[in-house]
């Protein structure tokens, strides 16, 4: 494995423990969405069987992830894919 492919490889491997725990801190006061989170990262990691380690982990953080915009004291824009797309970019992911 190459030094790039050895550190995205990693990373990813971080990423989905990381994503949980923000999700978890972020979305579980809304607790409908928290549980239509969890079910979404269920989903995602019966799915990821099929795909590579990296790709495994990349998907279910994403499913973690994809709805982190709700967060109340993450709201800027009120567009839920902005303002969690914002919050990830401040965390350097």
């Amino acid at each position: 494995m190459g030094a790039v492919k050895s550190e995205r490889y990693r990373r990813a491997m971080a990423l989905e423990p990381w994503a949980k725990s923000q999700a978890e801190r972020l979305i579980a006061p809304l607790s409908d969405r928290w549980m239509h989170v969890q079910a979404v990262a269920g989903e995602a990691r019966r799915l990821a069987t099929v795909l590579s380690a990296e790709e495994s982990d990349l998907l279910v953080a994403a499913a973690f992830l994809h709805d982190v915009g709700y967060a109340p004291s993450l709201n800027r824009l009120g567009f839920h894919p902005v303002d969690g797309a914002w919050f990830l970019r401040a965390q350097g992911q």
